[in-house]
């Protein structure tokens, strides 16, 4: 299971991603332009992100509040 992180320096830099790597393979982005969304999350199982609108628009993902 591939798990990607965006916007994880939102969390605080201090942050630690490791519980995550007992799931799957964890990616974490700290901050990417909304131009290499798509990209970083082509193959991901699981988004975790802070801002609905990267994937609002991609109908293979259900969001989750």
């Amino acid at each position: 299971m591939k798990i990607v992180v965006l916007e994880g320096d939102s969390v605080g830099k201090d942050m630690s991603y490791e519980f995550l790597t007992k799931y799957g393979e964890a990616v974490v982005h700290g901050s990417l332009p909304q131009s290499e969304v798509r990209e970083a999350i082509k193959d991901a199982d699981i988004i975790c992100e802070t801002r609905h609108d990267y994937t609002i628009s991609l109908p293979k993902y259900k969001s989750i509040h």
